[in-house]
């Protein structure tokens, strides 16, 4: 499977995984979860929402889509908006995330 990799990023290649920063860390963990699926839902499935905690962590999450389209669609529209009153970062995932099989 070729990989694209990220313009300026050598160690990131367009992937399903978007990661998310600068994210307003006032807001609980389950409540960041449902604003972003909300955010989100619109571009396509999402397999997951990880919302991450703790000192180092605080205002960061990852959102994966079950395509990579809409992954980069949720990307090119959802970058640099203002969420919760901070502009959003958005990027791809350095790894591609896995969601095991529920088979």
């Amino acid at each position: 499977m070729l990989k694209q990799l990220v313009s300026g990023n050598e160690d990131t290649f367009v992937n399903k995984t978007l990661y998310c920063k600068n994210l307003n860390d006032k807001v609980n963990k389950k409540d960041l979860r449902v604003i972003l699926y909300e955010l989100f839902i619109q571009y396509g499935t999402i397999l997951k929402i990880i919302v991450k905690g703790g000192c180092n962590n605080r205002g960061q999450a990852f959102v994966l889509f079950d395509n990579l389209n809409s992954a980069i669609e949720a990307l090119n529209n959802v970058n640099g908006r203002v969420i919760l009153g901070k502009p959003i970062v958005i990027e791809y995932a350095k790894k591609d995330s896995k969601v095991p099989s529920t088979n």
